[in-house]
């Protein structure tokens, strides 16, 4: 059994300002599975950090700081300090929300100490019933740590994110979602962003492969989580890349408190030095969810635990893998922690 104290504050009020009512929010503690914007860069990641915003007739701003990147990514970051200043509301005569922004994020690379990379960038979605469309766009600059190569121009330093979204319910804890985006990484937007300390998860060269060697560790929970992650493409240095990403789940009442869960992730990569390569995930399962916040499944899976590279991700295993788990959460917020964990 492993247990996993979750250490968070989140709070909100209204202020009065010369007669304007200011939504004032803010965040502190351990953030779980959290994505940055639409995932061009942080993703699936577990961070220590913070956040403050401020909204004002649909305007709003917001500045985050996001901790410990190396450990919880596995990339050359020690932190995320970004800046985004975007407006959100109706449109399309009501039929629609609408979220746009524009951010600066700074990079401070743990090689060389305080060295850092700049990006600027805009984040876009659209909400459409229960369509959500999003888009991301990040061109990283010259300064920094950043090594000049040849041909460095605008476009190999610019990242690209377009996708789409939508989550069906009906019934009790039933579901069915899904994910689909688009990316393309110019030759330089992820130079230096390796971790090239190459940090394993086991011995490999011992009689017995120990399941933890170094700085860090691959935690249990993290073994569910999507394969797409940021850390994935940072291991293409100085090529151009592209990628395309499906994800599929989906939760289906069989009997009483009886479910049948399933999900798929297919991932395509193509670049100079990985054409047309193909990565597909699958689990499908049976379980018992007898009572809020608790799980209890067995199921068959070909995604199994990578501890031979320096950042949480998998292995595609050629034979399906038969496995079970009992996941028990708890605390305000849990269900919705528990959720992510589990999906």
């Amino acid at each position: 059994m492993q247990i996993f104290p979750q250490l968070y504050l989140e709070g909100q009020d209204t202020l009065d300002i010369f007669g304007e009512k200011v939504e004032v929010k803010g965040k502190l503690g351990d953030m779980i599975q959290y994505t940055l914007n639409h995932g061009l860069t942080a993703s699936n990641n577990d961070f220590q950090g913070g956040s403050v915003m401020a909204k004002w007739k649909g305007f709003y701003f917001r500045y985050l700081i996001l901790a410990d990147a190396i450990a919880n990514q596995g990339i050359n970051l020690d932190e995320f300090w970004s800046y985004k200043l975007g407006w959100e509301g109706e449109v399309l005569n009501g039929k629609g929300i609408l979220n746009t922004s524009v951010f600066r994020d700074r990079l401070i690379l743990t090689a060389g100490k305080f060295n850092s990379a700049y990006h600027y960038g805009i984040a876009t979605d659209l909400r459409i019933k229960g369509w959500k469309f999003f888009f991301e766009s990040s061109l990283r600059d010259l300064g920094g740590y950043f090594v000049p190569v040849n041909n460095n121009t605008w476009d190999t330093r610019l990242g690209l994110l377009v996708g789409v979204s939508k989550k069906w319910e009906w019934g009790k804890d039933e579901m069915f979602s899904l994910r689909f985006d688009v990316r393309n990484y110019g030759k330089n937007f992820n130079t230096n962003y390796i971790d090239n300390g190459r940090v394993t998860f086991r011995e490999r060269n011992s009689s017995f492969f120990g399941n933890y060697v170094g700085e860090r560790f691959y935690p249990l929970k993290n073994a569910y989580r999507p394969f797409q992650e940021w850390a994935v493409y940072t291991q293409f240095q100085n090529v151009n890349l592209f990628s395309s990403n499906l994800q599929l789940s989906t939760n289906k009442r069989v009997w009483k408190e009886f479910y049948l869960n399933g999900s798929l992730e297919t991932m395509f990569l193509n670049s100079e030095v990985a054409k047309n390569f193909f990565y597909n995930f699958y689990t499908i399962g049976l379980s018992y969810n007898g009572f809020k916040g608790f799980k209890l499944e067995g199921y068959i899976t070909n995604k199994v635990m990578n501890l031979d590279v320096g950042f949480q991700t998998f292995y595609q295993s050629n034979l399906p893998i038969i496995s079970y788990r009992c996941i028990r959460w708890f605390g305000e917020g849990g269900d919705e922690q528990g959720r992510r964990i589990l999906n």
